[in-house]
């Protein structure tokens, strides 16, 4: 997967803005979020993907299981097959372009409920700072944790935020580069690619 998508995303990462990959913000701080601490944990739990029908392993995600950012809820082994297609996106508290693009994917993900699955990959974060987040943001899609960027480095990506859409066979189809700008934009990209109209 690396091998095909390599050039291509360390291209379009040169020319898109968004925000670093590395561990905390630009300035050097450490990570935090707006957010005022809550008592009230996150609770929206991650789909299982079947890691018993993988696609070839050159069109499917890397080989790692993601611990989901809902407590109690089961890890995801990104490299297998999702319920249905679904657009993986890869996002930090940190990110501006990410804050940015949230409610456009909360919004396609009610729009898309039962069709097509969004599932956010916390990257070069903390699990309790995503949290907070996500309950600041009011968010009803799940997300998996990826403190480490395994996924964002597997697939030579050099920025935030960037989207997967997967098939239903767990095949990547297509990855995009930086924030979406609308909500059109997703619905016309799903339909293009996943071949999916919501």
């Amino acid at each position: 997967m690396k091998t095909r998508l390599g050039v291509l995303l360390t291209a379009a990462a040169l020319v898109l803005s968004g925000c670093s990959g590395a561990v905390g913000r630009a300035d050097g701080t450490t990570t935090s979020t707006s957010a005022a601490k809550s008592s009230k944990a996150f609770s929206v739990p991650c789909p299982a993907w079947d890691p018993a029908a993988p696609p070839p392993a050159d069109q499917a995600l890397p080989d790692v299981t993601l611990e989901c950012l809902s407590e109690g809820s089961e890890p995801v082994s990104m490299s297998g097959a999702p319920p249905r297609p679904t657009i993986v996106n890869l996002w930090a508290t940190w990110c501006a372009p990410c804050r940015q693009e949230i409610p456009l994917l909360q919004e396609f993900a009610q729009k898309a409920a039962g069709k097509v699955d969004v599932l956010g990959v916390v990257t070069a974060d903390s699990a309790s700072a995503a949290r907070d987040f996500a309950l600041e943001f009011d968010m009803g899609f799940p997300s998996v944790i990826d403190t480490d960027s395994v996924l964002m480095t597997d697939l030579g990506m050099q920025a935030l935020p960037d989207s997967v859409l997967i098939r239903a066979d767990g095949s990547v189809a297509n990855v995009h580069i930086g924030a979406f700008s609308s909500l059109e934009q997703i619905v016309s990209l799903v339909a293009k690619e996943l071949g999916v109209n919501v």
